[in-house]
């Protein structure tokens, strides 16, 4: 059996006493190890939220400006636009596809989505993409599609 010292009267108590037999001082309750875990993931998301709000306006443009899965998401946005059905529409994951940055905020990507033509039916349609993204006015503009 384990022991410590009793906080008010310094005698020895078991460590699993929940007060001192001695002089009834109720034992100090141990920090779970769930809630430090919970504590330190609070912490490092706090301080991850608190650099995002440090980069400038311009930083963040850069960011954007060559951030290929954001923009691999507005070309899903400009491809569904161009299909029979759009929410049929099942896109490949980012790592699936073939993307090219060109630099100038422009980004290029290949591949295939699954989507329904006008009769029903689900077929493969290969596309090509070109967009763009204007750092000034923070919107991405389509500059080239092809859907064969």
């Amino acid at each position: 059996m384990a022991l410590t010292k009793c906080k008010a009267c310094d005698k020895e108590i078991s460590k699993n006493a929940k007060k001192c037999p001695h002089c009834g001082e109720p034992t100090p309750k141990k920090t779970s190890s769930l809630t430090w875990i919970v504590a330190i993931l609070f912490v490092l998301f706090f301080v991850s939220m608190c650099s995002q709000e440090s980069k400038s306006p311009a930083q963040r443009a850069q960011e954007d400006c060559t951030n290929g899965i954001l923009s691999y998401y507005y070309a899903e946005v400009f491809i569904k636009k161009n299909l029979k059905s759009p929410t049929s529409a099942i896109f490949p994951s980012y790592s699936d596809v073939q993307h090219t940055y060109l630099g100038e905020c422009k980004h290029t990507f290949s591949g295939t989505v699954n989507a329904q033509n006008a009769f029903g039916a689900m077929i493969a349609n290969t596309f090509n993409v070109t967009i763009r993204y204007d750092k000034s006015t923070q919107t991405y503009y389509l500059e080239h599609i092809s859907l064969e």
